[in-house]
Order: structure tokens, then sequence, then C-alpha cells
């Protein structure tokens, strides 16, 4: 699990799967952070083997409309990544990565 929240905490299992959404036996389980709102695939190999059919893709969102005290509290300050101070604009990313795929492209008509 990638989310420092989760790591020890109780996150929700869930079967959500963009691509196959509640078919059995299509994907294993993925675990829902409600912090972050993101899925993980579970490192732990006792999740490979669960059904990701079994929670379907909507049982953490319905567990927290049923039980909204079980959501996190928001938290008052979030990560700013920064270098040397000086806070990175998310456009950055984005035009590194854009610079990459051309450099690469590049690279590959050459050879």
């Amino acid at each position: 699990v990638g989310c420092s929240y989760a790591l020890g905490k109780n996150i929700e299992s869930s079967g959500i799967n963009a691509e196959y959404g509640d078919n059995p036996g299509e994907s294993m389980v993925k675990l829902y952070c409600p912090k972050c709102q993101d899925v993980y695939i579970p490192k732990s190999s006792r999740y490979h083997h669960i059904d990701g059919a079994y929670f379907g893709t909507s049982f953490p969102h319905m567990l927290f409309m049923v039980h909204p005290e079980y959501r996190p509290k928001p938290s008052p300050s979030s990560f700013v990544p920064r270098l040397y101070g000086f806070k990175i604009h998310a456009l950055a990313y984005q035009l590194q990565v854009e610079a990459s795929v051309h450099w690469k492209e590049s690279r590959s008509k050459r050879i």
C-alpha cells in the first residue's frame, strides 16, 4: 500500500477495476484508501486469491455513505513538493513527461 495514512490504518477492500468492474473471476481485490481517495494493489499474497467482484466497485463508497463517521477527517495541510524551497508547479511534471517522450522518439529515429 503506497499511502502513508493506510500504512497503519484499516483501509477498505474494493473490487474497483476500470477494465472489468463487477465481473466475477476477472480481477483480484484492490484496496481503497479513503484519505487519499486512491486504489492500491495489495502487496500481501493473502489478497491475491480474493475475487474483486466479491466486494464490488461500490463497496467503500456505500460504506461511507451509510457510516460517514468512518470517513477520515481531511488533513489541514498536505504535502507540497519543493525544490530548494520553491514549490513545483503541476505543469512542470507535464513538461518533463513531454520532453522525455520527445527525447525517446528522437533517439529511436536515430537507431
